[in-house]
């Protein structure tokens, strides 16, 4: 990520098209939104690209709907303590959003108003300068209404992390010069930001990645870790390479295996930008898959 001089974000941003969470969307019954309020008809469930969609940083990629007044939902797998959302659709005239910490299917369970109306989405840095700061601890779900005629979900970016105990197996990415997650508080750096960087510069991030298992828990071993890269916006991701502990930088890289509670070797990002790039707030991310658990 690139920022020049945008405020800093809230959080680390969840891949929610990735990372097992579910994206609902349904048209509401005709009125306006209330706390707790179903839809009028069934859940509509995306494809994997219209989700994609709405977790990138394009303004003119959306998960079109149909029918007026739609009511979004995002379910995650397990609660998450949130840090900050940016919803948004090219057209928001009376919108309104809430969250839950016991739903199971998107309507039942207690909610409570997010105070957040969201945005219209026309210009791609409204992505960073409209995100809305929270402070919320074991939320299960978000939802966005957007009451207009538009009826296309643009984004429902959220910020913040895993809540603490919940899926206690899982790979971190820790920040080499505090040696801390990032987006988990203090010291820690929000995200692997690269900042203003100038065309034709070169700049190295280093990490590493830490097996969260543990040996009094499930006691399992990652094995074939792969990093790979994408783009949410731009090309950002054809600059960047990866190397681990100075066997020289490529565009993916694996990591053999590892063991509960250890960390991985040094591993450096590289961000090489061209000479002739264009001017703009580009962004991408690093992913990770594990092969096995064991």
């Amino acid at each position: 990520m690139a920022h020049g001089f945008y405020a800093d974000v809230p959080g680390a941003r969840m891949g929610l098209d990735a990372d097992g969470s579910i994206l609902l969307a349904a048209e509401m019954a005709v009125g306006s939104f209330t706390v707790g309020m179903s839809p009028g008809k069934v859940w509509d469930t995306p494809t994997q690209a219209e989700k994609d969609r709405v977790n990138n940083e394009d303004a003119s990629d959306d998960w079109a709907l149909a029918g007026n007044d739609f009511l979004s939902c995002m379910i995650f797998p397990e609660k998450r303590d949130i840090d900050g959302v940016f919803f948004a659709s090219p057209n928001v005239t009376s919108g309104g959003s809430d969250y839950s910490t016991n739903t199971t299917n998107g309507i039942d369970g207690s909610w409570t108003t997010l105070s957040y109306t969201g945005f219209t989405w026309l210009l791609d840095d409204k992505y960073r300068t409209d995100i809305a700061a929270k402070s919320l601890t074991g939320v299960r779900a978000v939802r966005f209404f957007n009451g207009s005629t538009s009826q296309d979900l643009s984004a429902m970016h959220v910020y913040g992390l895993i809540a603490s105990g919940e899926t206690p197996d899982r790979i971190l990415f820790l920040d080499e010069a505090t040696g801390l997650e990032f987006g988990s508080g203090g010291s820690a750096p929000e995200i692997m930001d690269f900042g203003d960087r100038p065309r034709g510069s070169i700049f190295d991030h280093e990490f590493r990645l830490r097996n969260n298992s543990t040996v009094a828990g499930n006691n399992l071993t990652a094995t074939t870790i792969a990093l790979t890269r994408e783009a949410l916006v731009g090309v950002m991701d054809t600059w960047m390479t990866y190397d681990e502990d100075g066997g020289g930088f490529m565009t993916s890289e694996t990591v053999t295996s590892l063991a509960p509670e250890t960390n991985s070797a040094l591993l450096t990002m590289r961000l090489d930008i061209p000479d002739l790039a264009t001017l703009f707030v580009w962004a991408a991310r690093t992913k990770v898959a594990v092969t096995t658990w064991a």
